[in-house]
């Protein structure tokens, strides 16, 4: 996963690898995050809530399993 301004670079037509190894430059770390998606069932109540947009709890639940600084040599495009 990149960090902001390298995702900025690609925003702005770098490349992602090269956009990685100049916010590296700057300092910027790079990670890759692992990440558990897991989708949950609303009772009806809180489903009525959500769809007169009284809450804005989601059906699914992002869970961070690992994050993992890497080289910008080897990062891959998301």
């Amino acid at each position: 996963m990149l960090g902001p301004y390298a995702r900025y670079l690609v925003y702005r037509g770098e490349s992602t690898r090269a956009a990685a190894a100049r916010a590296q430059a700057l300092g910027e770390q790079t990670v890759e995050r692992t990440v558990r998606i897991t989708k949950r069932e609303l009772d009806a109540f809180r489903r009525y809530q959500r769809a007169v947009g009284g809450l804005a709890e989601s059906d699914y639940i992002y869970e961070t399993v690992s994050e993992v600084a890497v080289d910008a040599g080897v990062v891959q495009a998301d």
